[in-house]
């Protein structure tokens, strides 16, 4: 992998090393520019905040729609996204700790993989090539999925606090 970057960059092998000293620095570097080019930053720290990103996120994955599709079907790029989601589960496991804190560890591990695809390109392009949706709609959908699961943690929340 590292060799064919060096090629496809047309630098020598010993520049990406210097880089990228570790096939895994490769990747996350990789990630990284992926990130930045479909506008994503770091995911929130908070549930409540994840809608405001969608909209954004799903624009990038429109004006990248071709990358999204090839990375789908390239075992390189399974490599290389399943590191950018591993950090992406630590990162929503962290966001969603104050609205799942109250579930045992599978429902909440359940709740953060549904939050997990509904921002994923997958969703994306399932709702835009398959139900015809505009990208615009597909995130207000997501949004609206969003807060209601969102609504629905905070009312379990409170029927397992009981009453006051």
């Amino acid at each position: 992998m590292t060799a064919e970057v060096a090629r496809r960059a047309d630098v020598s092998l010993r520049t990406v090393y210097r880089y990228f000293p570790t096939k895994e620095a490769l990747q996350d570097g990789f990630n990284e520019a992926i990130l930045e080019r479909f506008g994503a930053g770091e995911l929130p720290s908070r549930m409540d905040r994840l809608p405001a990103i969608v909209g954004d996120l799903f624009q990038g994955f429109e004006r990248n729609a071709d990358l999204v599709k090839a990375m789908r079907f390239s075992k390189t790029a399974g490599e290389i996204r399943a590191r950018r989601k591993a950090r992406q589960k630590r990162a929503l496991t962290k966001a969603l700790v104050d609205h799942t804190a109250h579930l045992d560890e599978a429902q909440a591990r359940g709740v953060a993989a549904v939050m997990s695809n509904l921002l994923g390109s997958e969703v994306w392009l399932e709702m835009t090539e398959t139900w015809g949706m505009t990208t615009d709609e597909a995130a207000d959908a997501v949004k609206w999925a969003i807060g209601t699961l969102q609504a629905q943690l905070e009312r379990e929340r409170e029927r397992r606090r009981g009453p006051a």
